[in-house]
């Protein structure tokens, strides 16, 4: 699950959310008011076993994860992180993309962006998936 949290502190419904729907992954931008310690122990409580995916915390996104889900961070960028999920033979790309807003950017501007961040995407796939160590099929998350 992706969710842009626009700085607001949503503890309580994002709970409810990954509890309701049995999240396995959640990626989650703007969201500098969450604590996200108190996030994994109100799950903890729950019965729920998360961790925190990340190679440093200074970036845009912030992804979570079910313990037992095996993620880790391939590459972590201010507003773009992408991470290898499974093992072995079976490797999956998820890439979490948190565009400009109208706001910030033009459109033009924007398209640009994503445009780049597209080839950026290719690039990195074609590395990733024709490599010796994983040869394999692949399949692209992309959320923004």
């Amino acid at each position: 699950m992706f969710w842009n949290l626009k700085g607001k502190n949503l503890l309580g419904p994002l709970i409810e959310l990954i509890l309701e729907n049995d999240i396995d992954i959640l990626a989650l931008s703007e969201c500098k008011a969450l604590d996200c310690q108190a996030l994994i122990n109100s799950l903890r409580i729950k019965g729920k076993e998360w961790k925190r995916v990340e190679f440093c915390s200074e970036g845009d996104i912030k992804v979570l994860a079910k313990y037992s889900v095996q993620i880790i961070p391939y590459m972590e960028e201010e507003r773009h992180s992408i991470y290898k999920i499974g093992e072995k033979e079976n490797i999956q790309l998820l890439m979490v993309l948190h565009l400009s807003s109208a706001l910030h950017l033009e459109e033009n501007a924007r398209d640009r962006k994503a445009e780049n961040m597209s080839r950026i995407l290719r690039k990195i796939e074609k590395e990733f998936y024709v490599s010796d160590q994983f040869k394999t099929s692949y399949v692209t998350y992309i959320a923004s």
